[in-house]
């Protein structure tokens, strides 16, 4: 008691506790500043340390320079007055928040390894020469690695939420929630959203927050997850500060799973109010364009985005199937209308052998696009789909044109939106607009392969060829050095270069299609390996038929036999192969370009200014 007695007289109770407040808005104050100006975390770390290990020793402070109680064998001579205190206590603490925002912003700019080290962010390996980290705007790091991490102002990348239901097959639920939450963010106006291709790359990878923020140069990142029990969801999300690793939002919605599209625009508009997103009173009804209220509806539809992703011929009929479940739960939905255009344009394109079987798909991918427009006509999505429908399977310049821009105009942070109108600009010799909408696409895109592809296609038929095959060792490096689909038209690079024997390299390492053919076919006739080059004729027929009608045009042409490259060009136009949208810009015609017959076909393709 008589101890007590000394430490309330001595004033200790009233040191610690203004202490406490003190440090507490020291770290409060000093959290918010660096949040706001993007600081690297050590700094105010270290300042965290130092008042928590000074709590004692300004205990211990206090007892000595206060008075004792009257009469106590313990009174000593006061020196400082309690005010003199608290004002002790307050000028150190500012002295170390001013401290720690100096070393802050000092961090900040110091160059190299020493940034890493004081922001705590892993670095990356830089390779050898020629060699290609993973690719990231240009904003986000100079190669010198000199640069601070600088994303977009209100970007974000949406994770894959983990699926924490008891059963594992639900993994299709919270991953198909995670893109149309992702979806529905990108529809927001001044908010950059990375798509779902970069984002979802990392779904099962042991990879820091501030690691996949710099591989996607966005500010912020938005993970969580989803339990799903019966009829009742509990989805957790949480929004991370991607420079400072901070969580600065987070919130549990435990709800009846009545209402899907309810829920998802909650969330959605929730996270754009966290990022100070301010929202127009349009956004709102964004976040819920072409969705569905019905549950069974919603669910079907998360089952076929799943087997949409795998991307064989199979999953993609499983899908279909899928969405006929979806439709018969809400005729009106119209998202689900949208992917199945999308579901039966690839297997068009799948169907080239059989033209007959490909345009019935044709049509059927239309009706589906129509139908979605007409329930939902500000769906951006919708129209790219449809565009491309008119493009390739009807040979409509015309209307695709009118389509992909009213895409773009609906949907400018659509990475799909974007790659889709680069190719048509590209068609149509806009070299400038499609480059600069590709680069778009890959800024929202940036670990998507197929973007590149896309990229190394324009910029061949920009006939910048070096830049090109720049873009395929891209898509390579992405793929881990796996080749891809595309990758034959870096063959024909090399060709343009004036390397047969690079392109005769590079066509063979690619897997087996009617690309591959097409440059070796070439490559060997520039090699005078003759025989060799009717071989790959020869499998190229076996393989396609008459459906390979524009490649024979072109082989043709490079042979040096107008008159049967013109005569397959005359046939490609008949059958509506999806090959003549190139015939303005692509090189293997250029030997047949001034012929009659090519302008002719040329002109009864319309092709819009």
């Amino acid at each position: 008691m008589k101890f007590l007695t000394e430490v309330k007289a001595r004033g200790v109770l009233k040191f610690a506790t203004v202490y406490l407040g003190a440090s507490w808005l020291v770290i409060v104050v000093g959290r918010t500043l660096f949040d706001v100006f993007e600081l690297p975390r050590l700094p105010l770390q270290l300042v965290t340390i130092l008042l928590l290990l000074g709590f004692p020793l300004a205990l211990a402070a206090a007892w000595y320079y206060r008075p004792a109680a009257r009469g106590s064998a313990l009174s000593e001579p006061a020196i400082y007055g309690i005010g003199t205190n608290v004002a002790t206590i307050a000028a150190v603490c500012i002295a170390l928040a001013a401290v720690a925002v100096a070393i802050g912003f000092r961090a900040s700019d110091i160059p190299g390894d020493w940034h890493h080290m004081l922001s705590d962010e892993p670095q990356e390996a830089t390779g050898a020469a020629g060699e290609r980290t993973a690719p990231t705007s240009a904003n986000a790091r100079a190669t010198d690695g000199a640069t601070q991490f600088a994303p977009p102002a209100h970007s974000v990348a949406v994770l894959p939420f983990v699926n924490m239901s008891s059963d594992p097959s639900n993994d299709y639920f919270s991953d198909g929630l995670s893109e149309e939450l992702l979806d529905a963010l990108s529809r927001a106006q001044g908010l950059q959203v990375a798509a779902r291709t970069s984002s979802f790359s990392f779904k099962g990878k042991a990879a820091d927050i501030p690691s996949i923020a710099r591989k996607l140069n966005v500010a912020a990142v938005l993970e969580g997850s989803v339990r799903r029990e019966g009829k009742r969801v509990r989805i957790t999300a949480q929004l991370i500060n991607a420079v400072t690793d901070y969580h600065f939002w987070s919130r549990t919605y435990d709800r009846d799973f009545k209402d899907p599209l309810a829920l998802q625009t909650e969330i959605a508009k929730a996270v754009s109010q966290a990022l100070e997103v301010t929202l127009m009173s349009e956004d709102g009804q964004r976040f819920e364009l072409g969705g569905t209220r019905d549950p069974q509806a919603y669910d079907a539809y998360l089952r076929a985005l799943k087997l949409n992703n795998a991307t064989d011929e199979a999953s993609r009929k499983a899908a279909l199937a899928a969405l006929d479940e979806a439709l018969h739960a809400d005729p009106n939905y119209a998202f689900a209308y949208a992917l199945r255009a999308r579901l039966l344009l690839y297997l068009a394109a799948g169907s080239t052998p059989n033209p007959a079987l490909a345009q019935e798909k044709f049509n059927q991918a239309r009706a589906a696009a129509v139908k979605a427009i007409s329930l939902a006509p500000e769906l951006g999505e919708a129209h790219a789909t449809l565009a491309s429908v008119l493009e390739s399977g009807f040979i409509d310049f015309a209307g695709a044109s009118t389509e992909y821009n009213r895409a773009l105009a609906l949907a400018p942070g659509s990475a799909l939106v974007q790659a889709r109108y680069a190719h048509m600009a590209s068609m149509l010799g806009h070299n400038e607009t499609a480059i600069a909408a590709i680069r778009r696409a890959i800024e929202l895109d940036s670990l998507n392969p197929s973007f590149y592809d896309s990229s190394g296609r324009i910029l061949y038929l920009a006939h910048r060829y070096e830049d090109s095959l720049a873009a395929y060792q891209s898509a390579l490096v992405l793929r881990d050095g796996k080749p891809g689909p595309e990758g034959a038209v870096a063959g024909l690079s090399y060709l343009a270069l004036g390397k047969p024997e690079a392109a005769r390299a590079s066509c063979t390492s690619q897997t087996s299609n009617w690309m591959n053919h097409t440059c070796l076919a070439i490559a060997y006739h520039l090699l005078a390996r003759d025989t060799d080059a009717e071989s790959e004729m020869a499998k190229l027929r076996e393989q396609s038929g008459d459906g390979a009608a524009y490649q024979y045009a072109q082989i043709n042409a490079q042979w040096g036999r107008k008159t049967e490259a013109l005569k397959w060009l005359a046939t490609a136009h008949r059958l509506r192969d999806p090959g003549v949208i190139n015939i303005r810009v692509d090189p293997l015609l250029d030997p047949i370009r001034d012929a009659p017959e090519f302008k002719e076909v040329e002109r009864q393709l319309k092709f819009p200014l």
